[in-house]
């Protein structure tokens, strides 16, 4: 009744020969998901640019950027003309200035390092989706070298 069922022999080759007798997508996803871990440092893959940086106001005169250094020495723009209006005002009437101009290339200034902040955190996320993109682009580009390799040898 119960015989002894006959054992295939395969060739190491008959494995492989068995795996991509599939679809070439069959054969492109097994290759992407056993693609190298590690991505090559000569791999670039498609890369999204960064945004334009924001650009630096200008002062009006040298006179207002020296005053604008003077304030900034130790604070931000934010606390210059947020906390310290005595402070503006004593520095306008110094350098012999008018200072609602001074307030506003101050708020200006204050304007730009939003920018600036706000411009560095798109980088970041930027880098990070480069990374994502990279790792994927990788493991597809090393899935086409190896079908093409594979219909190559056919």
């Amino acid at each position: 009744m119960n015989e002894p069922q006959e054992e295939l022999q395969q060739e190491p080759g008959d494995v492989l020969e068995m795996r991509f007798a599939y679809t070439p997508k069959a054969r492109l996803d097994y290759f992407a998901v056993h693609a190298p871990e590690t991505i090559p440092d000569w791999f670039t893959g498609p890369v999204l640019r960064y945004p334009v940086r924001p650009a630096h106001p200008e002062a009006p005169s040298p006179a207002y950027a020296k005053a604008r250094d003077s304030l900034l020495d130790e604070l931000t723009p934010h606390e210059v003309l947020e906390d310290h209006d005595d402070a503006v005002k004593e520095e306008a009437e110094r350098c012999g200035l008018d200072e609602v101009r001074l307030r506003a290339h101050l708020a200006a200034l204050r304007d730009y390092h939003d920018q600036v902040n706000d411009w560095r955190e798109h980088c970041v996320r930027v880098d990070e989706r480069n990374d994502r993109v990279r790792y994927f682009a990788w493991r597809r580009y090393y899935a086409e070298q190896m079908v093409g390799a594979l219909t190559d040898d056919e």
